[in-house]
């Protein structure tokens, strides 16, 4: 896909029974802004993990997307300059979902 076509996406999910995708917090707020009935029509129970990064993702956009496709939303955050980076998975997602990681014990 050229240009990220929110539609397109769902339609080619479905089609090649995708397991594995990365996304950035815009795309899943423009898959969010279709009509109800056009993200129904869609298969996606291939999904198994959906990886979010670039950019913080609003809590409200989690909260729906996790509605949508279940508990399969990671999250990271990393430097393009360096090797660390912090992610989270499903099962911190839904314990604090507008962080990236729990808090550290002092």
């Amino acid at each position: 896909m050229e240009k990220f076509d929110p539609e397109h996406y769902l339609q080619l999910v479905a089609r090649h029974r995708v397991t594995h995708t990365q996304l950035v917090p815009t795309m899943f707020s423009r898959m969010l802004k279709l009509p109800e009935e056009v993200r129904r029509r869609h298969d996606l129970a291939s999904l198994e993990i959906a990886i979010h990064a670039a950019a913080p993702c609003p809590v409200q956009v989690k909260e729906a997307m996790i509605a949508w496709w279940g508990p399969i939303i990671h999250e990271y955050y990393g430097a393009t300059e360096g090797l660390g980076f912090t992610g989270r998975g499903e099962g911190i997602a839904a314990m604090a979902i507008a962080s990236v990681d729990l808090p550290e014990a002092d």
